[in-house]
């Protein structure tokens, strides 16, 4: 309750008047963010993929993706759906040149029930070299797409 939805009349002296004052007090709280000062570990999850048997990834959760967040990111149909196309026929994974080590949850949207986007990061290393390929994936599923290009003249 804040003094806006207190009618006029109860701001006038009344007990009753006193009593939400008091009440609006207590509940008011200075700015605050809650911070953990511990070493919590974040959350983690570990899968084997039959491409790579003996290399398992490990999924991990960015700082500010919850428990249950996490848990339905890598249960969706997004994620198993693309892992499933790194491992096809034609995916970065089928011929073994490549190595996918970590993959970091960043961002989960739900719409309402539904999972809406997925955003993670995928550390995939070439096995020969060692080099890193850019791996930032923001899936959406089986949703109209439009690409816009520019052409600057002059």
């Amino acid at each position: 309750m804040s003094l806006l939805s207190v009618p006029k009349s109860l701001l006038l002296g009344s007990p009753l008047s006193v009593s939400i004052l008091n009440q609006i007090r207590k509940k008011r709280r200075p700015f605050c963010c809650n911070m953990s000062s511990g070493s919590s570990q974040p959350l983690t999850h570990s899968l084997t993929l039959p491409t790579q048997l003996d290399h398992p990834i490990q999924i991990i959760a960015a700082p500010g993706v919850s428990d249950s967040q996490f848990r339905t990111a890598i249960e969706s149909s997004l994620f198993k759906q693309w892992l499933k196309n790194l491992e096809s026929e034609n995916g970065i994974l089928a011929t073994g040149s490549f190595l996918l080590k970590q993959v970091l949850v960043q961002g989960v949207d739900m719409f309402g029930q539904r999972m809406g986007f997925l955003k993670f990061k995928a550390d995939i290393f070439n096995k020969e070299t060692g080099v890193k390929i850019p791996g930032v994936v923001f899936a959406r599923g089986p949703a109209v797409t439009v690409l816009i290009l520019f052409r600057l003249r002059g």
